[in-house]
């Protein structure tokens, strides 16, 4: 079963600043590995399926792995937490650490329905480091689509474990170090399917082999160099060899995964079919992960903001600021605190009605409070207000799922109209970042259509939001009468 979990292996690096001339061996022990997985850290791993061809170096010591030159067409982040914070902490009570996945794509083989691609805003992964360091498992929930059926959604539940947990490194590790294990590769799911609730199991019996067979100088994208040790890792199913892979991995957790096209490859410039890296983001501090933040003129020229978050870490609570020129400074809007969620991993929604009349441009922005009074400050965001402008749910035009979805690399969106209006339409990833502008005109009455070309976005989980604002001219019409701006979000799927 092959899975995401390759992404498992690939930890947090905090930044480092270290330029080599010749390296040094180095030994990596429980006490770095648990620094990687401190709660808070987010995990940020980046993949390259387009470099076909890789020099990995050879065994022995010292030596010079280059890898400054690696390219980026996926991305997954994941976020350390508290394991008993999380919905699955019961099926894995030997786990010590835990990782929440909030766009977590799968591809999947069921078996006699075919392949699907899987997707769940909360899926958590889970350790033990007591001496080595083990994986046990992945559970979460969401929707998958079947690629005989691309446009049904089916709900499911699944949980893929290892019996028992995988020794993922051996500790300490150090030059000369290898160990064996085997383990039953699981999958218990669940999906409510052909009316009715389907269960799928499915196992398959790895046996892996690693040994830390060199050590050296490991250079990233960006140019920073590391000392590192290299682990080469033979993985068999059922008896037959399937996976010949190199983990290279600095003490501050900084790593590069490469998986050999041919298994038996040991050294030298060899052929690859994937690569899975990290370098440091150093961010593990920052208390909320804002997903997204907006302003819309409101009844009566109030203005409405709006805004999610994915996590929260020792949030105590948002204050609004707002200013009406551009050369003002922000301040406080009177009695407009509202209170955060503390430390919580689900997604959290929050509104506030500025309720102040005035008419023509405004500037806000959030003043993030965490529990021990540090203060944060979101972007700021501009909205006009003019008489008689209200946002409203959207009676008179609709905004159409994509199709095909999940896509790659192009998508089509519709959507229609009875009268005619100002339509703006926009991609945004799950931390709130404009990705692209696929409308911003007048539109007339009737149904439009407009393709979505993600050929430079990652793989994951995005949000398209489409507004309308009526024109004047139909003042008069079902949509002019006491409406205006109104807002429609839909998620898209892209799968590479």
């Amino acid at each position: 079963m092959k899975r995401a979990m390759r992404f498992a292996l690939i930890v947090c690096t905090m930044t480092a600043s270290l330029n080599l001339v010749r390296a040094q061996s180095i030994t990596i022990d429980s006490n770095d590995v648990k620094a990687w997985f401190a709660v808070g850290t987010r995990i940020t791993s980046y993949q390259d399926t387009l470099t076909a061809s890789l020099d990995i170096g050879s065994t022995g010591s010292p030596v010079l792995w280059d890898f400054s030159g690696l390219q980026i067409n996926g991305t997954q982040t994941r976020k350390s937490v508290p394991v008993q914070s999380t919905l699955y902490a019961a099926g894995f009570p030997q786990a010590t650490h835990a990782l929440v996945d909030t766009a977590f794509v799968l591809r999947l083989n069921t078996g006699i329905l075919g392949w699907a691609n899987l997707f769940s805003t909360e899926a958590y992964l889970y350790y033990r480091i007591d001496g080595n360091l083990f994986y046990c498992g992945i559970q979460g929930s969401g929707t998958g689509y079947l690629d005989i059926s691309p446009v049904t959604p089916i709900p499911f539940t699944a949980k893929w474990y290892s019996v028992p947990p995988i020794v993922e490194y051996s500790l300490p590790l150090e030059p000369g170090r290898t160990w064996t294990y085997n383990y039953l590769d699981s999958l218990a799911a669940t999906a409510t399917l052909l009316g009715g609730t389907q269960m799928l199991n499915m196992a398959d019996l790895y046996s892996v082999t690693c040994t830390v067979d060199a050590y050296g100088s490991l250079t990233l994208p960006g140019g920073e160099a590391l000392d590192a040790l290299r682990i080469r890792r033979v993985a068999t199913k059922n008896g037959s060899l399937v996976e010949g892979s190199y983990i290279f991995v600095a003490k501050n957790g900084a790593t590069v995964q490469v998986y050999a096209a041919d298994p038996s490859a040991l050294t030298g410039t060899i052929a690859v079919t994937d690569i899975v890296w990290t370098e440091g983001l150093g961010d593990a501090m920052v208390p909320i992960e804002l997903a997204s933040f907006s302003a819309t003129a409101w009844d009566g020229n109030a203005v409405k903001l709006q805004w999610s978050t994915l996590s929260e870490t020792n949030n105590f609570g948002f204050f609004i600021q707002r200013k009406i020129r551009p050369d003002a400074e922000f301040r406080d809007l009177q009695g407009s605190f509202v209170a955060g969620h503390g430390t919580t991993v689900v997604p959290q929604h929050y509104s506030y009605l500025d309720a102040e009349e005035s008419i023509g441009a405004r500037w806000y922005r959030l003043k993030q409070v965490d529990l021990d009074g540090t203060v944060h400050y979101s972007e700021a965001i501009r909205t006009e207000s003019a008489t008689g402008i209200r946002e409203t749910e959207p009676a008179t035009w609709n905004l159409e799922q994509n199709y095909p979805n999940p896509f790659n690399p192009a998508t089509t969106i519709g959507f229609s109209m009875t009268d005619p209006g100002f339509v703006t339409l926009k991609v945004f990833d799950l931390l709130g970042r404009e990705l692209a502008v696929l409308v911003h005109e007048q539109k007339g009455a009737g149904r439009h259509e407009v393709m979505f070309d993600a050929s430079g976005a990652p793989s994951g989980m995005y949000v398209y939001r489409m507004q309308v604002r009526p024109l004047a001219s139909t003042a008069g019409s079902s949509a002019g009468r006491g409406a205006g701006v109104a807002a429609q979000t839909r998620t898209l799927h892209i799968v590479k």
